[in-house]
């Protein structure tokens, strides 16, 4: 991509991504605050469109994708989804890290 910032579409706006020279610099909005393509702004500023939050009503930490049949997990950080992560092939991920598959409910983090 060329230089410059970059909305995170997997965040609910919460982060954005500079780009410099072919390297990506990853920044989280503080607070309540979200990228609206230039600059944090309140979220009453801006309508955040680019994905639907998967981390409201969930405490802080990572969690099972349960649409990706746990393939995939977030990292939620005060009700906004800050980056989306997959585990290698042949992997779930069960709540804390990334296993061997073998049928289990994915949808119980501890």
């Amino acid at each position: 991509k060329a230089d410059g910032y970059y909305s995170d579409p997997k965040s609910s706006c919460r982060s954005y991504f500079y780009c410099m020279n072919g390297y990506k610099l990853t920044y989280i909005c503080p607070g309540r605050l979200i990228f609206n393509g230039t600059e944090c702004v309140d979220q009453q500023k801006f309508n955040c469109t680019t994905n639907s939050n998967t981390c409201t009503n969930k405490t802080n930490g990572y969690h099972a994708d349960e649409t990706t049949g746990c393939h995939k997990y977030v990292y939620c950080l005060q009700g906004f989804q800050i980056t989306t992560l997959e585990c290698p092939d042949g992997h779930v991920f069960n709540g804390k890290n990334c296993d061997l598959f073998k049928v289990q409910n994915c949808s119980k983090t501890t």
